[in-house]
């Protein structure tokens, strides 16, 4: 009768408690039938939504770092000719953290491959992208390679991995 009455009293606590305990449950079973099935435990959407999160304080800076350059003088530098909404990309780089990088599948131009953990894509100066392999068959002997694509030459040094 005694834990009746403090069940009674503290069922504000007694809720907080369960609903805690169904939390761990959920989690739990939600990483196992991932696991199970072989998919994402989070949805696409929501890691748009956390990358979107992420960027939006650099977008920020970089607008306003814009902004202020062409109201100080005309010889700063410009925008693109085209306005940034038909841009393909801006270029502002956000560091995503590791579990917000990845992607289905990326085919190699050169090799015709598919990358993998073994084999990453990787960024060229130019903005084209490669298979980290690929690299290796057009380096040439003073440590510089010519991008496949256009006519643009950098250091081996200067690839960078791109994490999809």
């Amino acid at each position: 009768m005694g834990g009746l009455v403090l069940l009674n009293n503290s069922k504000k606590k007694m809720d907080e408690l369960l609903s805690m305990t169904f939390d761990c449950l959920r989690e739990v079973f939600l990483d196992v039938c991932c696991s199970f099935y072989d998919i994402e435990k989070e949805s696409y959407l929501e890691v748009c939504l956390r990358s979107g999160e992420a960027a939006l304080p650099r977008l920020i800076k970089y607008f306003e770092v814009t902004k202020q350059s062409d109201s100080k003088s005309n010889v700063a530098t410009k925008p693109p000719a085209k306005g940034w909404k038909e841009l393909e990309e801006l270029p502002v780089e956000v560091n995503l953290s590791r579990d917000m990088r990845y992607h289905s599948t990326f085919t190699c131009p050169i090799s015709r491959e598919q990358t993998s953990a073994e084999n990453p894509p990787v960024l060229l100066q130019c903005g084209h992208v490669i298979a980290k392999a690929s690299t290796a068959k057009i380096v040439k002997s003073n440590g510089r390679i010519k991008c496949p694509t256009c006519p643009k030459e950098q250091a081996i040094t200067d690839v960078r991995i791109l994490y999809f």
